[in-house]
């Protein structure tokens, strides 16, 4: 199950990301490429696990998804596709994925920590 690694990488990121900053995380937004096989339900549930009784928990976690494109090296067409064997412009099979492995958090939604609520106000 390599959802856990990638979890616990990701939350490491955004810790790290805001660390010394005084905000609270909101919603961790994540680009997820068509061929990387990650079950984004699965990436889910390691969060709520490792992020209980952390500053993490119940942060929203946003998929964006990333389709797969490819580029012939032939006649340096560029098209989208899931599945493909060969340019559906000239036929060759000398192609490049240029999208669709992608795996990364891509932003953050933070909101600054209200240092007024310390003091009752």
């Amino acid at each position: 199950m390599h959802e856990l690694a990638i979890t616990q990488s990701m939350i490491t990121i955004v810790n790290e990301t805001v660390k010394g900053k005084d905000v609270i995380v909101r919603e961790i937004r994540i680009e997820v490429g068509e061929h990387t096989c990650i079950e984004k339900h699965t990436l889910e549930g390691c969060f709520e696990v490792c992020t209980e009784n952390t500053p993490l928990k119940g942060v929203q976690l946003t998929f964006i998804d990333i389709p797969a494109s490819w580029k012939c090296k032939e006649c340096h067409y560029t098209f989208e596709q899931r599945v493909v064997d060969a340019c559906p412009r000239c036929s060759h099979t000398n192609l490049t994925m240029v999208t669709g492995r992608e795996l990364q958090v891509k932003s953050l939604e933070v909101e600054p920590v209200n240092k007024d609520d310390s003091h009752g106000n």
